[in-house]
């Protein structure tokens, strides 16, 4: 075996040391020493995370009638252990509408009783009643005042809302709006002008024409910045309040959504998106605390399940930086005594969703990208080849730990805002429901 001179100049150093010491040099024979072996590569957050999302996924099977599998009896499980149950949705997708109705079906003998909609309140209270007959009963509502409210003039949606309402007592109330309004300020303004007191007259009949004028213009250009939700002052809805300072309750959470929707989309035209999502959060907080306190002022915390887009439905701050219904949901349960389940459900990448186009007023397909674009798309390309996946996201926490400075922080937010997600794979496109 080959010598070398490290090995050599260590020999020779030892027969020194003993020879100073009187004693015989004995000639150092080179120790045989095995090469160590190179450190495996370290892993990455991502892989780590990986990983555990690759042990804690579950499958999730649609016949297109109903679901099942070890992915559904999760979510079943969970929703009947929580007070709240929140869909966070990617909008447009036909196959969600038939998710909600089914677990909505499944958790009603936990106690669920409320269903709670990203529509405004008082829209919400009427479409209730329409859905008692049916899908003829929605579609008789929205020819009344078109195009309808925004995702119930959806077929798949109008056929979900048509079958879980009859299975609640029509003498309460199953419909929770907690949103502003697209779609349906005319219908609004009728409420307003037929309770409108005789001061208040004048100030309503101005807010009624420019309602009309603007709708009037969005049919001759199909331009979408002339629909009046978009294009209305907010200062006409502040006149009807000056002249009107002491409404019913009913015309009161009107004028809120009113005042709301107008100003948050202004904000959003003059390109200020932070202030326009903040100012809808704060209708929207402002709606969940209404429907909660009258609960309460009962006696009563019902059990609730929420379908909304995702960014609404997240733990903590949402994607658009701003702290929405599901944060403040969280809280409410936590205090009712509980907790709340928080799911991320979208298409599989690659997959298509609706995309709502408001100058045709319909949906057109789209590619989806949600989950990428929340930065856990490497999460999503663990969905199974074939049918629905159900990762849970809670075993992702005690991974991710609490020094997450160099992680992308889209993904942190997902990962800790909810928990689990569902990726849909074979998703369809929503559809318009015919009114004639």
């Amino acid at each position: 075996m080959a010598v070398g001179r490290r090995e050599i100049l260590a020999g020779a150093g030892l027969a020194c040391i003993a020879a100073v010491g009187g004693g015989r040099a004995i000639a150092q024979q080179p120790s045989s020493t095995k090469a160590t072996p190179p450190a495996p590569p370290k892993r990455s957050m991502i892989d780590k995370l990986t990983e555990a999302a690759s042990r804690n996924r579950h499958p999730l099977a649609y016949d297109g009638a109903r679901f099942s599998g070890p992915g559904w009896d999760m979510l079943v499980r969970e929703g009947a252990a929580a007070h709240f149950f929140l869909l966070g949705e990617e909008h447009g997708v036909a196959q969600i509408p038939a998710l909600a109705r089914e677990l909505l079906l499944a958790l009603k003998p936990s106690g669920y009783e409320r269903l709670a909609i990203e529509i405004s309140a008082p829209v919400a209270a009427e479409l209730d009643k329409a859905a008692l007959g049916g899908v003829d009963g929605i579609r008789r509502f929205i020819a009344e005042f078109p195009p309808g409210p925004a995702f119930y003039n959806m077929k798949e949606e109008a056929e979900m809302l048509a079958a879980v309402r009859p299975a609640f007592p029509a003498s309460r109330p199953l419909l929770w709006g907690m949103d502003y309004e697209i779609t349906q300020d005319r219908r609004l303004i009728a409420r307003l002008k037929a309770k409108a007191p005789r001061r208040a007259r004048a100030a309503v009949q101005a807010l009624d024409d420019a309602s009309s004028a603007a709708w009037t213009k969005f049919g001759e250009t199909r331009n979408p910045q002339y629909i009046f939700s978009f294009a209305g002052d907010p200062q006409l809805v502040k006149a009807v309040r000056a002249a009107w300072p002491d409404p019913d309750q009913a015309s009161a959470l009107i004028l809120d959504v009113l005042e709301a929707t107008l100003e948050a989309n202004g904000l959003w035209f003059q390109r200020k998106g932070w202030d326009s999502n903040f100012r809808r959060t704060q209708l929207m907080r402002a709606s969940f605390v209404h429907h909660w306190r009258a609960e309460q002022a009962k006696g009563r915390a019902p059990r609730t399940f929420f379908k909304f887009g995702a960014s609404h439905m997240a733990r903590g701050r949402d994607m658009t930086e701003v702290y929405d219904i599901g944060d403040i949901a969280a809280e409410a349960a936590a205090l009712a005594g509980g907790h709340s389940f928080h799911l991320f459900a979208a298409p599989a990448p690659g997959e298509k969703y609706g995309q709502f186009n408001q100058a045709k007023m319909t949906v057109e397909p789209a590619s989806a990208d949600y989950f990428a674009a929340q930065g856990v798309g490497f999460l999503a390309d663990l969905a199974f080849p074939d049918g629905y996946t159900l990762i849970d996201l809670r075993p992702l926490r005690q991974v991710l730990g609490h020094d997450v400075a160099g992680s992308d922080p889209r993904m942190v937010r997902v990962v800790h805002g909810f928990d689990a997600m569902l990726i849909l794979r074979g998703s369809t496109v929503s559809t318009m429901l015919p009114i004639s």
